[in-house]
């Protein structure tokens, strides 16, 4: 659980805007596999062809293929939307620990160029930077820039997946 309260929605994953105004990425469609209760912005993998949600394990989330662009029905085969994180794609996520002191949910200038672990707050389903998971074959994303000013609590930077941790 992640040591500061999030609050669902402003904090979820989502794309982050391009120097254009738009979009960074493009939706994709998978089948939602049986009981998927995510929230939109959940990092998301495959079962069996079917999109679940990605599980922590082994303090690393593996094979993400996407980020929720909506809400999990919660009916086995519902068309799901999802954003596909690969290389090129910006998205935008909230800084926090999910243990430890003030400085790990804190948005730091320091934190640009640095990569961390994605972990989910377990009682809001959101996920966020875990800046406590620095071990290399840990981390799922690279810091690339802040959006909100450094010292922001709960602060939100524009992240890159690294691909090690991903299908693409």
């Amino acid at each position: 659980m992640a040591i500061y309260t999030m609050k669902y929605g402003r904090d979820h994953v989502k794309p982050a805007n391009s120097g254009s105004g738009g979009l960074s990425c493009v939706l994709c469609e998978g089948k939602e596999g049986s009981s998927q209760s995510f929230k939109k912005g959940a990092l998301l993998t495959t079962s069996s062809g079917k999109i679940v949600t990605a599980a922590v394990a082994s303090s690393k989330v593996s094979n993400v293929i996407g980020v929720a662009a909506h809400d999990a029905s919660g009916t086995a085969s519902t068309p799901v939307l999802f954003y596909p994180v690969k290389s090129d794609m910006e998205f935008t996520a909230v800084v926090n620990g999910s243990t430890g002191s003030a400085a790990n949910y804190t948005l730091k200038q320091s934190d640009v160029g640095v990569a961390y672990g994605m972990r989910v707050d377990t009682s809001t389903k959101a996920w966020y930077i875990d800046k406590t998971v620095t071990t290399a074959a840990n981390t799922n994303v690279v810091v690339v820039r802040l959006l909100d000013p450094a010292e922001t609590v709960l602060g939100r930077a524009v992240i890159k997946f690294r691909t090690t941790n991903t299908i693409y």
